[in-house]
Order: C-alpha cells, then structure tokens, then sequence
C-alpha cells in the first residue's frame, strides 16, 4: 500500500501569508494615505515658522541683532574653550535621531493632545527669553517646541523615541559661571595632587592653585584654568550621559554613572598633575612642556577606562571579573581513550 505523498505549501499559500503580513503592515500604518498630505503640510509649516524665530528674529548679543541660533552657534568658538564641542554634540545628537527613525515608524501615529504640555512649555522658555534677554532661556525653547509638535502629530509612544537626542541640547548651550566651577576645580586639583606627591616623598604645599615645593629653588607650578579639568570634565561627561543611555536601562544605574563622572574627572586630573611633578623633578622643561600638553590625553583615557569599568560591574557583577579558568584532564584511563576495534571477519 502506497504511503500518501507528503505535503508541499503551495504558492498560493504563500501569497496568502504574503498578503496576511502586507495586510498586517497597511493595519499598522498610523496615518491613512488621504491624511498625509496634511500632515506633511502641517509640519512644513511648522518646520519654516520655527526657522524664522530661530534663525531670522534678531534679539542678542550686545547690539541685540543677532538671531538665537547665531548667538549659540557664536558661542562655539575658540576663546569659549569648554564649548568647542558644540559642533559634536549637534552631529551626534542629529546622528541618535536619524538612528531612532525606525522606531518611530515601527509606533503607532496618533495625535497626543498632551503633546501641547511641551510646546507651552517652549513658548514660555521662548517668551521669558526674549524678554528677558537671555538667549541660553530662548535656546531651550527648541528641543521643547520640537518635543511637543512630534508628541502632537504622531502621539507619545513614538515621539518618546526622540526624548535622548533632544535632551543633548544641554551640552550645547554654555553654562553660566563656568569660570567660577573652573577655579573651584583647579583649587581641589592642587590639593589633590599635593597629597599625592607628599605620599610619593615629593614635599609639596598647595596655595590656591600653586603647588610649592619648599624645598627646591624656584620650585613652584602654577595650575592655571586650562589645567583644570573642566574640559576633560565636559567630555568625560557627554561620553558617560550617551553611554548610560545606550548601555544601561535602570535609571537607578544611569544616575550613579552621571554622578560618578565629576569626582573621576578631579581624581583622574590630580593625577596628571602628579605626573607632572614627578617628571619635574628629572626634566623640569620637559615636564611643563610637553608632557604637560600631552598627559592630558592620557589621565582622559584612564577616567574613561575607569568609568567603563564601573558600568561593566552594574551590569555584570563582580564575579564577571574572575578570570575563567578551564580544567582539561590529561591521561587517565585508556581503555576509556581507546577507540573500539573492528570485529574480525
């Protein structure tokens, strides 16, 4: 007796599944097709007007003729040394956006009324800005105004997806009384290191920001503002926030990396003033020259090492740190190695 042939999916079946998962995807699709048009209008029109308060509106600076985005982008200059990062930060920030478009398009669109919460928000900081002359206020207007027109147009679950980027316009606007942190940084940078030379037998006095050395002529190094850490500081602490972002989910982790980042930044800065004076007492020139302008490189990279390191122990646990040792067993019995032998004919 015959046994019956085994079943072989028809084409037909696939079309239909084809058309299940195409059926599937139109269902899915947030805005219907006689809908767009408007949308698409409606968000040129918002994209243009929000181009001319921000780029063509002249309001700062000292002659108030210059537009909020100029003013911010003025700001990213050479003599601003905290914030030449500017540039990066917009290219990274536009680059996590581009990043989150897939999902954006994976949600479900529909209109957030909610979303008016942000864009009220943005106008109050536009507003108060503008009236008060504070262009740092009329600059945190944007990524609100831009939070609130997505979360109206497209809903909450898909504008969500845009909150990360946004939120790094914070790196980009200068933050008043950086100068004073400066100082303030520089001050416990010296301590820092006068404790660690006295430990190491470098006798060392720190005065504000000069490190003394009593017993040796002219022996004193001046900490300036450059030397401060402030730099490594902001780098360090973009690095960390788009990291946790990324990398940990547990806002609870987030937060310990973000705090962690200022006492590294100093520690790892007091350091390299340690470095300093120890290369000082071989080569003072070469100490105050070049390895002062390239040790920084260095004490960056061991804070971003050391803040890498922490995140991995959130994660994983110390016992991710043990090494893994594999045990082979040698000999042993050979009866159990041998391979069976062929039955003879």
């Amino acid at each position: 007796m015959n046994a019956p042939p085994a079943s072989v999916p028809s084409n037909s079946s696939s079309a239909a599944a084809g058309n299940s998962r195409s059926e599937v995807d139109a269902a899915s699709s947030s805005v219907p097709e006689s809908g767009r048009g408007a949308l698409y209008l409606l968000c040129g029109t918002i994209a243009l007007t929000l181009i001319g308060f921000f780029c063509l509106v002249p309001k700062f600076a000292w002659d108030n003729k210059v537009s909020t985005l100029r003013w911010l982008i003025d700001s990213w200059n050479i003599e601003n040394l905290s914030y030449e990062h500017g540039w990066l930060v917009a290219g990274v920030m536009c680059w996590f956006a581009w990043k989150a478009w897939p999902s954006i398009k994976a949600e479900q669109w529909k209109c957030g009324p909610s979303g008016c919460g942000w864009i009220a928000l943005g106008v109050f900081f536009w507003v108060g800005g503008f009236r008060a002359i504070q262009p740092r206020a009329a600059v945190l207007a944007l990524p609100a105004l831009i939070m609130g027109i997505a979360h109206f147009t497209m809903g909450w679950k898909a504008a969500r997806h845009l909150f990360f980027p946004l939120s790094m316009f914070i790196f980009m606007i200068p933050v008043p009384g950086i100068e004073q942190m400066t100082n303030g940084m520089a001050i416990t940078s010296s301590k820092i290191a006068s404790v660690l030379g006295n430990l190491i037998g470098i006798e060392t006095v720190a005065s504000g920001t000069t490190l003394i050395e009593p017993n040796r002529a002219g022996g004193e190094l001046i900490v300036d503002m450059g030397c401060s850490g402030i730099r490594s500081f902001m780098a360090l602490m973009l690095i960390s926030y788009a990291y946790a972002m990324v990398v940990h989910k547990k806002w609870t982790e987030r937060l310990v990396i973000w705090a962690l980042t200022l006492p590294i930044a100093m520690v790892a800065n007091g350091v390299r003033i340690t470095s300093i004076l120890i290369v000082a007492q071989m080569n003072r020139d070469f100490a105050t020259g070049t390895w002062h302008n390239y040790s920084g490189f260095f004490s960056f990279g061991a804070a971003l090492a050391l803040l890498m390191l922490l995140s991995f122990i959130m994660r994983q646990g110390l016992r991710a740190l043990r090494p893994k040792v594999s045990v082979t067993r040698v000999g042993g019995d050979n009866n159990n190695n041998t391979a069976p032998s062929a039955p003879a004919p």
